[in-house]
């Protein structure tokens, strides 16, 4: 059975797309943003499609993305190639080619092109989060609408999914 990604806004409120026929409904999902498991939920559309629809809990939508970039560390000798995995309008997730052992707190900053028409080209300061295995979470440092990098990575997040 075909599963796919369902997201709650900020009041709670998310919008169930069956794939087959494109009909939409919108349900309160806030009884279920708190639990620490996966919460998927099997649905029946009018049309008769069937499809599990997983309720994902994060703040903002990830786009998987296999992307080549750079890390700078704050004093700019430390810096290495990474592959960026995923992203997302306030931060990414990345590995770095060679083992680097990175403090949850430092900042460094990112460079990385887009896998869009134009390669856009981003520069972004960024916070490690949290560090698995070889996998490093980082949040932008700052996010202003205004910058140029924050608003290609907002139209690339929206047009090219």
């Amino acid at each position: 059975m075909e599963e796919i990604k369902v997201f709650a806004n900020e009041e709670g409120i998310a919008i169930f797309t069956c794939p087959q026929c494109k009909t939409a409904k919108t349900a309160d999902v806030r009884r279920y943003q708190h639990l620490e498991k996966a919460v998927r939920a099997r649905i029946r559309c009018s049309c008769g499609h069937r499809f599990i629809a997983l309720l994902e809990r994060r703040r903002h939508y990830r786009k998987q993305v296999n992307l080549t970039g750079m890390y700078i560390m704050k004093n700019g000798k430390v810096k290495g190639p990474v592959t960026i995995k995923d992203i997302s309008k306030t931060g990414i997730n990345f590995t770095p080619w060679t083992r680097m052992d990175f403090e949850i707190g430092s900042r460094m900053m990112v460079e990385f092109r887009l896998d869009d028409k134009q390669r856009t080209e981003i520069r972004k300061e960024v916070v490690v989060r949290t560090v698995s295995g070889a996998n490093v979470g980082a949040e932008f440092y700052s996010i202003d609408p205004q910058n140029v990098y924050d608003k290609a990575l907002g139209f690339y997040m929206m047009f090219n999914q």
